[in-house]
């Protein structure tokens, strides 16, 4: 992983790649019930990926979709580490989903 891709990027055509490849087995007959699925939303960031799956029938019930990355490495500056999330409500109930990679063990001050 380059330097660059640490700073701006995450890789689009891999994250693409996966979606369909959830798609297709969400879509798998019979594998989950009746019902096509959909995306419904997805956030980046350098090696996290998220990713909001849902049946099509619910998507009417789903509003107020948001996302957000937050990157903490290099005091912000770089998203290798940090967190992407997705909130919505469904109905009346607020839902958060939430992918982190965070730094491990403990830091010598």
């Amino acid at each position: 992983m380059g330097i660059w891709t640490v700073l701006w990027g995450h890789n689009k055509d891999s994250n693409e790649v996966l979606k369909q490849k959830f798609l297709e087995a969400l879509n798998l007959k019979g594998e989950f019930g009746k019902g096509i699925y959909r995306c419904i939303e997805e956030k980046a960031m350098v090696g996290c990926l998220i990713l909001g799956f849902c049946k099509e029938l619910i998507i009417p019930r789903i509003k107020n979709i948001q996302t957000s990355k937050v990157k903490t490495a290099f005091k912000g500056k770089a998203g290798n580490k940090g967190s992407v999330l997705i909130w919505f409500e469904l109905d009346d109930t607020s839902i958060v989903m939430s992918n982190c990679h965070l730094e491990s063990g403990q830091k010598n001050t």
